[in-house]
């Protein structure tokens, strides 16, 4: 065994073995509080005493979520949740508290973990069955305190992100022995009768107890089984009740609760606005695009119809020649004549006889003729 220890040293191993000793990490102590100092850096150094022991804690402001929003006062009875240290400087014990909240809450405390674990174990927790918020909802119900800041802040975020909305309040206990049936028959009409788009459930923040009727188990299975989308605002940020599990939203506060299920009137302007912008945009590119597109669809257009005409030229210009082929004028022109008895053509030699008056034709003027012999044989000599 080492026999001279400097200070440090000797500070640093009782650390250590302290520090290393599972039996003396996450104690819980009840005690009062003396020596309180709520430091500007936003840690709580303090004692815990009783009638004949005191120790010294230090609760950090990044822990201080373990208290749900209870900030300590001197001679407050109190159950604290932390593990030994030892502080070099001063030689020192001390707990590092992670958790503490009044004496008396730790029972209900604990009561709450064992019905959230029963209830969560149930199924009445699971994601499956929360139901989606609407995103532009136009009858919002809420159930909380006429007369408490709850009502004031969602009233007020309501109309200044979604004033065409309509919000319906039932007025509800929410604190003491005739919340929880106030809060059932709340539930009740706004199922049953109002019928809105969503229900905000809220109250302002509190200690276990105060908000302990938002942990009740028939409420929490009312929740469960309603058929309409609801918001849990409960509370501070650092709050939970198991209201917050069961329901299909958790909001931090009211006003958080408010603008989770509503739009911003202001957003969607701007929104618009951009959409517009777009939609004329693109309705110019398109116009322009029709325009161009006319445009080739002219240019080919012009270039078929003037084929479609030469080759109608061409065409006819081959059809004029075949009928002035064909023309009785250019027969006569190349030699031939036409003859006619009686004004009508002569084909055959069988229609004549001898004596006959006939009527010639040719390119250049014409001649009577009378028939003197008439010869059936073949024209095939004529050359």
């Amino acid at each position: 065994m080492k026999n001279l220890w400097s200070v440090s040293e000797f500070t640093q191993y009782v650390r250590h073995r302290l520090e290393g000793d599972d039996q003396l990490q996450q104690v819980r102590l009840r005690g009062e509080i003396s020596n309180l100092t709520l430091h500007s850096s936003g840690h709580w150094y303090f004692s815990l005493k009783d009638s004949e022991s005191q120790v010294s804690c230090v609760m950090f402001r990044s822990a201080q979520k373990g208290t749900r929003g209870y900030v300590p006062r001197h001679g407050d009875e109190v159950e604290a949740t932390g593990s030994i240290s030892v502080y070099p400087p001063r030689g020192s014990y001390q707990l590092v508290l992670s958790a503490m909240m009044p004496s008396g809450e730790g029972d209900l405390h604990q009561q709450f973990l064992i019905l959230r674990n029963r209830l969560q174990a149930e199924g009445l927790f699971d994601p499956f069955h929360k139901k989606a918020i609407p995103e532009f909802p136009l009858k919002i119900g809420v159930i909380t305190s006429p007369t408490g800041a709850v009502i004031r802040d969602i009233l007020h975020t309501l109309r200044r992100r979604w004033p065409a909305t309509e919000l319906i309040l039932i007025p509800a206990q929410v604190q003491g022995k005739e919340a929880l049936p106030s809060l059932l028959k709340a539930l009740e009409i706004m199922t049953t009768q109002v019928k809105p788009e969503v229900i905000i459930m809220g109250r302002g923040g509190g200690s276990l107890e105060d908000l302990w009727s938002f942990n009740e188990e028939s409420l929490i299975r009312e929740v469960f089984n309603c058929p309409i989308p609801l918001i849990s605002a409960v509370g501070h940020e650092t709050d939970f009740t198991l209201l917050d599990f069961v329901a299909d939203l958790r909001a931090a506060t009211p006003t958080a609760a408010a603008e989770v299920c509503t739009p911003n009137q202001s957003d969607l302007y701007r929104e618009l606005s951009n959409l517009s912008q777009q939609l004329t945009h693109q309705l110019l590119q398109f116009t322009e695009y029709r325009r161009q597109r006319l445009d080739d669809l002219s240019d080919k257009l012009n270039q078929s119809i003037e084929r479609v005409i030469l080759q109608a030229k061409h065409t006819l210009l081959i059809y004029g020649t075949r009928l002035e082929e064909l023309d009785i004028r250019t027969v006569l022109e190349r030699g031939y004549s036409i003859v006619l008895k009686s004004g009508k053509k002569i084909t055959s030699t069988e229609t004549l006889n001898s004596g006959d008056q006939l009527s010639i034709y040719l390119a250049s003027g014409s001649l009577d003729a009378e028939i003197l012999k008439i010869h059936p044989e073949s024209h095939e000599k004529i050359k």
